[in-house]
């Protein structure tokens, strides 16, 4: 069971890459219950996947976030296996989790609106006067899926450096993710989140 924190909104390339992965998931068997991280109304590109949006969580469920930086702190759950996957390199979504959405409310809980005889949930939460380092936050995730071997370089620097600080004596646990490049179609996608899945 995986429950998928992402963006549905229409702008394009961002809710691409989201629905992308939801259908990757949904490609090797998983059931998925899809969550917006913020209140957008969702494009065409969505439409298939609009019954996910209302799926049950029950029982054991992977929690996976494909956002903006902003959410990556908010969303992590602890108890559960976490996956970040996001289409940033480190230095981008350092600058990028200062930016505060526009369409983030203060207020927490589920929000519900009825669109196309469709039940649309979305979550809110309450904006954080400071924003934590993003490179700091995603070493908490078990992996973080990138789409590119570019963007897992520079990732998987942050986790040497990481690392690196803790066999000098400094105080810092010791990363337990493990970056990960997926293909560019359905199948390579499928294929490399089965072996993420796989991660303790």
């Amino acid at each position: 069971m995986i429950r998928y924190f992402c963006h549905v909104d229409s702008d394009g390339k961002r809710a691409d890459f989201c629905a992308r992965y939801a259908e990757a998931f949904l490609a090797v068997g998983e059931r998925i219950r899809i969550i917006p991280v913020e209140f957008a109304q969702s494009g065409d590109r969505w439409k298939h996947l609009r019954q996910h949006w209302v799926t049950p969580l029950s029982g054991n469920y992977v929690n996976v976030v494909c956002s903006m930086p902003f959410w990556w702190s908010r969303l992590y759950t602890v108890g559960v296996k976490n996956l970040l996957i996001t289409w940033l390199p480190p230095d981008q979504a350092a600058a990028a989790a200062k930016q505060i959405p526009a369409s983030a409310q203060m207020a927490s809980g589920t929000k519900q609106q009825v669109v196309d005889g469709q039940v649309d949930s979305y979550e809110l939460f309450e904006v954080p006067h400071e924003q934590p380092d993003p490179r700091t936050i995603a070493l908490r995730y078990q992996a973080i899926v990138v789409p590119t071997e570019e963007i897992a370089k520079a990732w998987q620097e942050v986790i040497d450096d990481s690392t690196t600080q803790v066999d000098h004596g400094e105080e810092a646990e010791t990363p337990v993710c493990q970056v990960v490049v997926v293909g560019v179609d359905l199948a390579q996608r499928a294929q490399a989140l089965r072996k993420v899945l796989a991660v303790d």
